[in-house]
């Protein structure tokens, strides 16, 4: 944070040479480069130290504008929704959901007994029954209807009710033995009925500690319209409890738009809190720093003003305006806090540099005009390299992820401009009383602070660079044993209401109850041999892995399963073989409308197209999002390989391959991102220092502790066992932001050191010593955004403090004991080859 105090001088020249002496620079390009610079910082320095009062009247009306476009703020939580509209896996599952009225939602119900309780004795399932009753009689007419109108509300106690019926007894009346006799009756003749209890259950009882009632709503209901639903039926049942043996009973309501809604209410309450601690952490250590009311005051406006620029513009170039961006995501919690951390640097290097011109004389308006020349231009540089390093993302195949390096890079920018007009405008209305003492050091305490990186530098800079290398080499070797996860209930804090059902559903039954995944299948569907192939493949369902099924037999529909039912109602057989039964049938068509008429339009419609071009099979799963989504799909292409050979085509499609596909991508971009944005900063970096300093070799060694943090990142992810999701890929552009500014604070204090007439040695370690503690100030403020980012209820975001913390960490380790090394054999080099084509005079040209 400190870095700048005394080591612009190397920048101070440069602007003087610009102005005064073009004539002995190097060629035009360098003058060109210098005057630029100059120039973009006298677009800041002159309006703020001579309207001083105007520039902070724009700021605030800008702030102002910023903050209404900021209230709009819009965020969409649900990762699915940022999926490539131009991916197979996306347009297929439209193409289920449009052409086959696949309803949208469904609400789950769980009755749990827990531990050693069950639900299906008589009592329990009469309580289940009830939950029925009242789930149907709030939702009405917005629960979709089956063929025989009834509504699509599936439970075991009203398939237990029907069948006790049909016995002539009632559930009501029934005691515990009729109620396990009707229940092993029907699990006898329906294994498949299993699927309705957890996996805590002994079928020879029967007996289950837990079971659900699943409520199917229409289709043609909107996002709000279902949330309402899943509410209305959440509060239903808020606070209640039956009694069943041996405690209370449980009743958990779940859904998809429920999960959304309790992220959203997460994200949304965790936002303003890490914002408002991330300033308490700063402000208390930019006090300790610069013990000053005004300036500790100036620091808060101007990182509130810089989060507000920043949402502003969020929304101005997202969905609500101007199109050019994706909505905002939880992902993009963390830029705030970032800025809070980043931004903060700005406000210490020029209050810092005005104390020292102050100290020097200068009066109010001269002393924040020279700091904003000074120093300005090393935090442009660092600007343009920070914002370089989180834009590098937007190379990424993800729009979320692209989304959130380019907002973090156009707060990085903003951080600049308002602290660059708000400091300097107010340190020219400082009057001369405002001379503030210059922040002490006891140079014997920091000397053996830095004893040990000055030994490293200047003893065993060889050393240093092979060490840093080979662990920087191990640590990316370590990377590609990351995995990747892209699922949204990874952001679901584990404390929270919606986080311990979805621990229980996936406790007692193995993940998301309403889990589908479709295979559609196009080709004729009235030839028998297509109906047959599919047959084929749902016997080989059972066998599949994350399937779900009992005793073997998949939890699977399609045509060709409706089919089978019919044909069993016809012949009474158990097991009729259809091929038999359409011998001689050349077309099924008939066969299709017969089954409309018997189940209805709207169940075959489901499963059918109307033309029987194309046909759907709904697959139970509980796979996930991980890799054995991946496995499931390949084996359930494989099971249907014979609606291939019957001259079809399949094509699978579900929510979570859709986000497993997002993984890849994520995966894959993972390989090469690092690559992208290392080369895209290292090319700024060498053309402003080939331009500037005519010394492009200066760039590289800038930019040595971000390299060497990114590497180091991918070890600790590996040893923390910490995966990459779609907030730690971001970890690569936020190591860069952090390191290349270390970089060149360190380089430009060397310049500067040898520019004075130091040797090599004593030039390294006059850096170490005038910067080094600078440094660490930095490291320790910018910590403390990423501390108060570990102690987020997300579990993503707490894993990127983390890492933004050991970021920080190894890039100090960088720019104290690797990069004064590499610039003390840059030096000797230089000081060799300057030895030898000495001119008379001797002048060696360290620029």
């Amino acid at each position: 944070m400190m870095a700048m105090i005394g080591s612009s001088a190397g920048f101070d020249r440069d602007e003087r040479c610009a102005e005064r002496r073009p004539h002995l620079l190097r060629g035009g390009a360098r003058w060109l480069a210098c005057a630029s610079v100059r120039r973009l910082l006298d677009l800041f320095a002159r309006p703020a130290t001579r309207h001083p009062v105007w520039v902070l009247i724009g700021l605030g009306l800008v702030s102002a504008v910023m903050g209404w476009f900021a209230t709009k703020l819009e965020m969409e939580v649900d990762l699915a929704a940022f999926a490539d509209d131009q991916s197979d896996v996306v347009a297929s599952l439209d193409r289920v959901q449009r052409e086959f009225g696949v309803a949208e939602g469904a609400v789950q119900v769980l009755i749990d007994a827990g531990p050693g309780g069950n639900v299906l004795d008589a009592d329990g399932l009469r309580t289940v029954e009830d939950v029925r009753e009242r789930v149907e009689e709030v939702l009405g007419d917005r629960i979709r209807n089956d063929a025989d109108g009834a509504p699509a509300v599936r439970s075991l106690a009203r398939i237990a009710t029907d069948a006790l019926e049909r016995r002539g007894e009632s559930l009501r009346e029934t005691g515990d033995e009729q109620a396990r006799g009707a229940l092993a009756d029907l699990f006898a003749l329906e294994p498949q009925l299993a699927r309705f209890v957890s996996f805590e259950r002994d079928m020879d009882v029967p007996a289950a500690r837990a079971t659900f009632v699943l409520v199917e709503l229409e289709p043609g209901l909107s996002d709000e319209a279902r949330l309402a639903a899943a509410q209305e039926v959440d509060r239903l049942f808020a606070d209640e409890g039956v009694e069943v043996e041996p405690g209370e009973l449980r009743v958990l309501v779940f859904g998809a738009d429920l999960l959304i809604d309790g992220l959203l209410e997460e994200v949304e309450s965790e936002m303003p809190m890490l914002l408002g601690l991330a300033l308490a952490v700063v402000l208390v250590l930019l006090w300790f720093i610069l013990r000053s009311a005004v300036d500790l005051l100036v620091g808060l406006t101007g990182l509130v003003m810089i989060v507000v620029w920043t949402i502003g513009l969020i929304v101005i170039l997202g969905p609500q305006v101007l199109g050019w961006r994706g909505p905002f995501s939880q992902i993009g919690i963390v830029i705030p806090v970032l800025l809070v951390g980043l931004g903060i640097d700005y406000t210490v290097h020029l209050m810092f540099r005005h104390r020292e011109q102050r100290s020097a004389g200068d009066r109010s308006a001269v002393a924040a005009r020279r700091s904003m020349h000074t120093v300005g231009a090393a935090l442009v540089l660092a600007t343009a390299a920070t914002a370089v390093g989180f834009a590098s993302n937007a190379a990424a195949p993800l729009s979320v992820i692209a989304d959130v390096g380019i907002f973090t890079a156009v707060g990085v920018i903003c951080a600049f401009v308002v602290m660059a007009l708000l400091v300097t405008a107010v340190n020219t209305l400082r009057g001369r009383r405002a001379v503030a003492a210059t922040t002490r050091v006891r140079h014997h305490t920091t000397d053996r602070l830095l004893a040990a990186p000055v030994w490293v530098a200047t003893r065993a800079p060889v050393a240093a660079l092979a060490v840093g290398g080979v662990l920087a080499v191990s640590a990316l070797a370590a990377s590609s044993e990351l995995e990747t996860t892209f699922d949204t209930s990874d952001f679901v804090p584990r404390d929270s209401d919606i986080g311990a059902i979805f621990a229980v559903q996936s406790e007692l039954f193995g993940g998301d109850l309403a889990e589908t995944t479709y295979v559609i299948v196009d080709g004729d569907l009235g030839d028998p041999r297509l109906l047959g192939a599919m047959l084929v493949g749902h016997q080989a369902l059972g066998r599949i892995d994350h399937v779900r099924s009992v005793d073997g037999e998949a939890e699977a529909r399609s045509i060709a399963t409706l089919a089978l039912a019919a044909a069993r109602e016809l012949t009474g057989e158990p097991d009729p073989d259809l091929t038999s039964l359409a011998a001689g049938v050349d077309d099924l068509r008939p066969l299709y409308d017969q089954l409309r008429d018997a189940a209805g339009p709207a169940v075959v419609a489901e499963l059918l197209a109307d033309d029987a071009s194309a046909a759907v099979i709904h697959i139970q799963t509980m796979a996930g999002t991980g890799s054995d989504t991946e496995r499931m799909g390949a084996q359930i292409e494989a099971a249907f390989g014979p609606v291939v050979a019957a001259g079809g085509t399949i094509t699978l499609t579900s929510e979570q391959l859709v986000l497993s596909e997002m993984a890849e991508e994520l995966r894959t971009f993972q390989a090469r991102s690092i690559v992208v944005a290392l080369v895209a900063v290292l090319t700024l970096l060498v053309a402003y220092f080939g331009l500037l300093r005519r010394q492009p070799t200066l760039g590289m060694a800038a930019l040595l502790p971000a390299a060497f943090s990114a590497s180091m990142l991918f070890g600790a992810m590996w040893i923390l066992g910490i995966s990459f999701n779609p907030v730690t890929s971001t970890i690569t552009a936020i190591s860069l932001g952090i390191g290349v500014p270390y970089g060149i604070h360190v380089v430009n204090r060397f310049t500067e050191e040898v520019g004075n007439g130091r040797d090599p040695v004593a030039a390294t370690r006059a850096t170490i010593q005038r910067t080094g503690m600078a440094l660490t100030g930095s490291a320790l403020t910018t910590l403390g955004a990423f501390v108060v980012l570990s102690s987020s209820g997300l579990e993503p975001v707490r894993q990127l403090g983390l890492l933004g913390a050991l970021s920080i960490t190894f890039a100090l380790l960088g720019a104290l004991l690797i990069e004064p090394g590499a610039l003390l054999l840059w030096a000797r080099r230089r000081l060799t080859r300057a030895a030898r084509a000495a001119t008379a005079s001797g002048v060696v040209d360290w620029r």
